[in-house]
């Protein structure tokens, strides 16, 4: 009897296993409509035209990588390295296994469909328009002034132990 035990506890765990592993790979796998939600939120976000100008700016380093190793690279061999670094940017980004796919996963851990689709809704209001054009703004200034408080204190602090550590006769 004991040894018909263990082995039906094990026989149990494992019908458990497999009927947990497709939940759990269905998890992991996304629907065409969360890639699609995504994609809108990545879109109205300006997260796309973001690509474009990142794409361009590292054309041009290249471009400028290539003229310094040959100063006398003609202008029609400039334009193949941008095209040449316009493909593979293209392929690096957008395809199967590009930037942007790996992307998508993060965007599903953290919110489901109907989130993303709230989300979208609101980027494209006159304030969801308006938060994303002012945003970096608002970011960069909030990080300045962050710094200016943290020297503040950093400078306060600084005054207060040392005013306590003299007091205590400690150095």
């Amino acid at each position: 009897m004991m040894d018909l035990q263990p082995m039906t506890i094990r026989n149990l765990l494992s019908v458990l296993l497999l009927l947990i592993a497709p939940t759990l790979t269905a998890a992991e796998t996304m629907t065409p409509a969360m890639k699609t939600a995504i994609q809108d939120l990545m879109e109205v976000t300006g997260a796309t035209q973001m690509k474009t100008r990142f794409s361009e700016a590292y054309v041009q380093q290249m471009q400028a990588l290539f003229a310094t190793g040959n100063p006398r690279l003609s202008l029609r061999a400039l334009e193949m390295v941008a095209q040449e670094t316009r493909v593979v940017l293209d392929a690096r980004l957008d395809g199967e296994h590009g930037l942007f796919a790996s992307i998508y996963p993060i965007y599903q851990q953290h919110f489901t469909l109907t989130e993303i689709e709230a989300l979208v809704a609101f980027y494209r209001t006159p304030a969801g328009k308006k938060a994303i054009s002012i945003m970096p703004q608002v970011t960069l200034q909030s990080m300045q002034a962050s710094q200016h408080w943290a020297q503040s204190v950093g400078h306060a602090v600084q005054i207060r132990v040392k005013q306590r550590l003299a007091a205590e006769g400690l150095r």
